[in-house]
């Protein structure tokens, strides 16, 4: 008898055993399908997200894009004549061969670190036709006056400035001219043609 209670619990622990051990494998598989799945879900949610935040920066861009464009309209309007002012525009040049890869020494890098001391530049536009030729935009008045005045560019290639749009009517003396009725030059200082601004 002892033998056979000894039988029974030996079979029952051994049995209770096994359904435990396939009870956790069962409750160990089904928490590996839930942590598949709540990762599954939260791959989703971040692919969504993802494309939310991709969707908000694309239409951000598209939103500076046209307010960038509707303030250039109306800084065109207001440059261009919409209240009587025209934004003032300089003729540049100066001698260069066609085949002169240097551009007689002057790059739109040159062109503009000599032009910025009197003022912003708005534009500026190198002639890709006719060698030796720009257009240069000033901000005011008053910085493409001084250009006028004062630059000569390089010292060994130097520059004509002449009014192309914007000249002031009400200072005639503003725009000084040798004998032959060609814009006045002036001199480059040393520290500017070195570079060394």
């Amino acid at each position: 008898k002892f033998f056979l209670v000894h039988f029974n619990f030996v079979f029952f622990s051994a049995d209770l055993e096994a359904r435990e051990r396939e009870a956790q494998t069962r409750d160990s598989e089904e928490e590996e399908i839930r942590i598949t799945r709540t990762l599954e879900q939260e791959i989703i949610r971040l692919r969504e997200e993802g494309s939310r935040q991709l969707e908000e920066q694309q239409r951000l861009i598209r939103e500076q894009i046209q307010l960038e464009r509707q303030q250039r309209i109306q800084g065109n309007r207001v440059g261009n004549g919409a209240d009587g002012k025209i934004t003032p525009k300089l003729k540049l040049k100066w001698k260069c061969r066609k085949e002169d890869e240097t551009g007689g020494g002057y790059s739109k890098e040159v062109l503009l670190r000599i032009l910025q001391k009197y003022g912003d530049v708005l534009n500026l536009l190198i002639s890709s036709r006719k060698a030796g030729s720009a257009v240069v935009e000033f901000a005011t008045v008053k910085a493409a006056e001084m250009a006028v005045r004062n630059e000569v560019g390089l010292t060994d290639n130097p520059l004509k400035i002449s009014w192309l749009e914007g000249q002031p009517q009400s200072n005639p003396s503003s725009v000084l001219s040798d004998s032959s009725g060609q814009p006045r030059t002036s001199q480059l200082l040393p520290c500017c043609a070195s570079g060394d601004s």
